[in-house]
Parts: structure tokens; C-alpha cells; sequence
């Protein structure tokens, strides 16, 4: 039982672009896990001192930031999409976390519009597999007092561009 929101980040990009009236196409990201996953966490908060601070079974990782385009290049499809998840995007290089923090949450309000989201509610037996290099995806906390058993497997990808 549950569901999942996705959110499809590069349906609109031209709309976005030109609603945002700045040139994101341009600008780079910083990002890391242990915004979600790291010692100061969102999960990490709710869990308390018992939760691990490792990021699978790689000690540090959810700590180590990377850089990645705000907009990416799908390296199969050439079409462009939103790479900028508030759960992950700690930043925009070169601006203050506040100063980054107004783009980022405008493009995920953006991006989460009502008529960009698919809604998949679990049931036994489901299976679902999506392009996380197009699809944002949300898992709804809507099964309360139940046990949500799944397997989940990621696939290694490629750079974003």
C-alpha cells in the first residue's frame, strides 16, 4: 500500500526557461546526499542517533558534493530537463545558499505542478521503473500503521550534462 508521485521534469522546459527569465541552462549545481542522507540529514533528524550515517555500504559518501548542470542533456534522448531536486541541490555555484535556495524552490514548485505528476498507488505485485534522469519521484508517508515491503535496484548512469 502507499503511493508514489513522479514528476516529469522535462515536459515543459521551454515554458520554464522562459518563465524563470534567467538563463539556467548556465548554471551549475552543488550536490550531495547527506542533505537527505548525511549526519545533519532530513533522514537522519527523523531517525535519531540510531540511524547509520553511511550511504549504502560506502562510508562518506552521502557527505561528498558534487557538481552538475541545473538543466541536463538526457544522453539518450538530447531533450533537456530540471536537475535540481530540493532534496539533493544543496546550491547554485557562485550564490549564497539563500540566494540559491529562491531559484531552487521555484523550480521544484515548478516542476510539481498538478499537471506534470503521475500518481502510482502500490499494491502487491507492482512494478514500476523510471528514468531518474527525467522523472523526479516522491514517496507519499500514506500507508500508516502498514509495513511497505519493496526491492529497489539502481542502475549506474552516465555524467549529466
Amino acid at each position: 500500500s502507499g503511493a508514489v508521485l513522479f514528476f516529469d521534469i522535462g515536459h515543459n522546459y521551454l515554458e520554464y526557461l522562459a518563465v524563470a527569465g534567467i538563463p539556467l541552462a548556465v548554471l551549475t549545481g552543488v550536490y550531495t546526499a547527506g542533505m537527505v542522507h548525511g549526519k545533519t540529514g532530513a533522514y537522519s533528524a527523523k531517525a535519531g542517533a540510531d540511524h547509520p550515517m553511511d550511504y549504502g555500504d560506502k562510508k562518506g559518501v552521502a557527505e561528498r558534493r558534487v557538481e552538475h548542470p541545473i538543466i541536463r542533456t538526457h544522453p539518450e534522448t538530447g531533450r533537456k530537463s530540471i536537475y535540481a531536486g530540493s532534496g539533493h541541490c544543496s546550491h547554485i555555484k557562485g550564490m549564497r545558499r539563500s540566494e540559491s535556495k529562491v531559484i531552487l524552490d521555484w523550480l521544484n514548485a515548478y516542476a510539481t505542478k498538478p499537471e506534470f505528476v503521475t500518481r502510482l498507488k502500490w499494491e502487491s505485485g507492482s512494478v514500476a521503473m523510471w528514468d531518474n534522469r527525467r522523472v523526479f519521484h516522491y514517496a507519499l508517508n500514506d500507508y500508516a500503521g502498514e509495513r511497505r515491503h519493496m526491492h529497489r535496484v539502481i542502475l549506474k548512469g552516465d555524467r549529466p550534462f
